[in-house]
């Protein structure tokens, strides 16, 4: 678990210089097959961060009485760890990039944590008192999105290697089924919710 921990703090740090635009950022990563297998392991630290997040969420909606159902976390988990792979896959077919699809698997698997970690420290901050519904709004709906795809793409065009068209286009297939894949299952989620609390 240590060794699992320390490849996940440098994965964290290969995040950064993604976003930062840095060619060494591989340097953080284990790209080996191993490497793959081993980035799975990411959900084993993802997952009570995933619940301590929730704990923050549910405190910071207390007041609105809405419950979201026990399947909504498992499907969002499961979005979170499953969806991709399966997108990723039909993206590297249609754009011709599969000779790095396992590279793009096992550094988006690490980048689930740090989105995770992300957001659990914004809950946090709003549990705390640092900061208010006005921040969060703005987090959730402009930050955040924009966060996500920016991340996304990023780490497409440091991965996949290939002409910038067919990388973009493996990016924003990934960036449109995240975004539809989230949406989806929160709204159905709280409209069933509202439905039973009425």
């Amino acid at each position: 678990m240590i060794r699992l921990l320390a490849e996940a703090a440098f994965a964290m740090a290969g995040i950064g210089r993604i976003l930062l635009f840095r060619p060494d950022w591989h340097e953080r990563f284990n790209l080996t097959e191993a490497g793959l297998y081993r980035s799975f392991g990411a959900i084993l630290i993802g997952l009570p961060v995933y619940v301590l997040m929730q704990a923050f969420f549910a405190r910071l909606t207390a007041a609105a009485q809405i419950d979201l159902p026990f399947w909504y976390y498992l499907v969002d988990l499961a979005r979170l760890w499953l969806v991709f792979p399966l997108v990723a896959a039909i993206a590297v077919s249609v754009t011709g990039t599969k000779q790095h699809f396992a590279a793009w698997l096992t550094v988006r698997n690490w980048s689930v944590l740090a989105q995770t970690i992300l957001v659990m420290l914004i809950a946090a901050s709003a549990v705390a008192g640092i900061t208010d519904q006005t921040f969060l709004g703005i987090f959730f709906l402009i930050f955040y999105p924009a966060f996500l795809t920016a991340l996304h793409l990023a780490i497409a065009f440091a991965v996949l290697k290939g002409p910038w068209e067919r990388v973009a286009g493996a990016g924003v297939i990934v960036v449109l089924a995240d975004f539809l894949s989230r949406e989806g299952v929160q709204a159905l989620a709280q409209a069933l919710a509202t439905s039973q609390a009425s």
